[in-house]
C-alpha cells in the first residue's frame, strides 16, 4: 500500500525547514525490498504522461497514484502556506520548492523507474502465476479423471475381491473335504504299509520255507540219482544173474540130460542085474554095481 500521510509529512517538514532556514532533511531510509515510490510519494498527470510505455494494464495504477499525489500535494502546499505569516517567508519558501522540486523529479524518475521495472515483475510473476494455476488447473482436471480411473478400478477391484473371497471359501470347504479323503487315505496307506510289513514278514517266512524245501528236493534230487544210479546197479546185476541163470538152467538141462541118460543106464542095468541074478553067483557083485549106481544118480538129482 501506498502512504500518503508520509507525502503530507514530507512537505510540512520542508515548509517548516524553510521558514526557520534550516537545511532541508533528508528522506528516511526506506527498505530495500520495496520501491521507495510505494512508501513516499505517488505519481502526478504529466510525469506519467513522460512514460508512455506502462501500457493499459499499468495506466490504471498511474490515475491512482496521481490522484493521491495531487491531494497529498494540495494539502501539504495549504498548511505550508497558513503557516507562514510575511512576504520574506513566501520567498524563502519559493526558494526551498524550487530547490527540492529537482530532487523530488530525480526521485520521482528514479520511483517510476523502480515501479516500471515492479510492475514488469508483478506482471511476468503475473503470467508466470497465470501458467502455473493453468498447469494445476490441468494436473486437477487429469488428477479427477485419474481419481474417477481408480475410483472405477477400485469398485471393479472390490467386485473382483469379492468373487475371489467367494472363490477362496469354495476353495477352503474343497480343501476340507480333500483334508477329509486325505486323511482316510492316510489311514488306509498306514493299514496297507502295516499289511505289507506283515505281508514281508510272511513272505520272508515262505522264503525261508521255499529255501528248506529247495534243500529238501535237491537231498531228495540227490536220493533220487542215487537210487537211479543203484537201480542202475541192480538191473546190471540182475541181467548178470539172469544171464547166471540161464547158464545155470543150461546146465541143468544138460544135468537133466545126463540124469536121464543115467536112469536109462540104471533101468537097463537093473534089467541086466535081473538077468545076471538068475545066475546065481554073480548077484552080489550085480548088487553092489546096482547100488553103486544108485547113489550115483541120488547124487545127481540133488544137484
Amino acid at each position: 500500500s501506498w502512504r500518503s500521510d508520509d507525502s503530507v509529512d514530507v512537505f510540512n517538514s520542508e515548509a517548516r525547514s524553510s521558514s526557520n532556514h534550516a537545511p532541508a532533511s533528508q528522506p528516511e531510509a526506506r527498505n530495500p525490498s520495496r520501491p521507495l515510490f510505494l512508501d513516499s510519494i505517488q505519481a502526478s498527470k504529466n510525469i506519467s504522461a513522460a512514460f508512455p510505455s506502462f501500457g493499459a494494464g499499468k495506466a490504471d495504477v498511474s490515475d491512482l497514484n496521481v490522484n493521491r499525489l495531487q491531494d497529498s500535494e494540495s494539502s501539504a502546499f495549504q498548511m505550508s502556506v497558513n503557516s507562514i505569516s510575511n512576504g520574506d517567508a513566501t520567498g524563502i519558501f519559493n526558494n526551498a520548492i524550487m530547490n527540492k522540486g529537482d530532487t523530488f523529479f530525480q526521485k520521482q524518475n528514479e520511483d517510476f523507474a523502480a515501479l516500471e521495472q515492479h510492475i514488469e515483475d508483478l506482471t511476468q510473476e503475473k503470467f508466470s502465476l497465470q501458467r502455473a494455476l493453468e498447469a494445476s488447473r490441468a494436473l486437477v482436471d487429469s488428477l479427477a479423471s485419474e481419481n474417477s480411473t481408480l475410483t472405477e478400478s477400485f469398485n471393479q477391484q472390490g467386485s473382483a475381491v469379492d468373487e475371489l473371497k467367494l472363490e477362496l471359501e469354495k476353495l477352503r470347504g474343497e480343501i476340507k473335504v480333500q483334508m477329509v479323503e486325505f486323511e482316510g487315505i492316510k489311514e488306509a496307506y498306514v493299514n496297507a504299509q502295516m499289511e505289507c510289513n506283515a505281508a514281508d514278514e510272511r513272505a520272508k517266512l515262505l522264503a525261508s520255507e521255499v529255501i528248506g524245501l529247495e534243500e529238501k528236493a535237491l537231498r531228495l534230487r540227490s536220493n533220487e540219482l542215487k537210487l537211479e544210479r543203484d537201480l542202475e546197479n541192480s538191473q546190471t546185476e540182475l541181467s548178470y544173474l539172469r544171464k547166471k541163470m540161464s547158464s545155470i538152467e543150461k546146465d541143468r538141462e544138460d544135468l537133466t540130460s545126463t540124469i536121464n541118460a543115467l536112469q536109462e543106464e540104471k533101468k537097463l542095468m537093473q534089467s541086466r542085474l535081473r538077468k545076471a541074478s538068475s545066475s546065481g553067483g554073480k548077484s552080489n557083485d550085480f548088487d553092489k554095481a546096482a547100488i553103486s549106481k544108485k547113489d550115483a544118480a541120488t547124487s545127481t538129482e540133488n544137484l
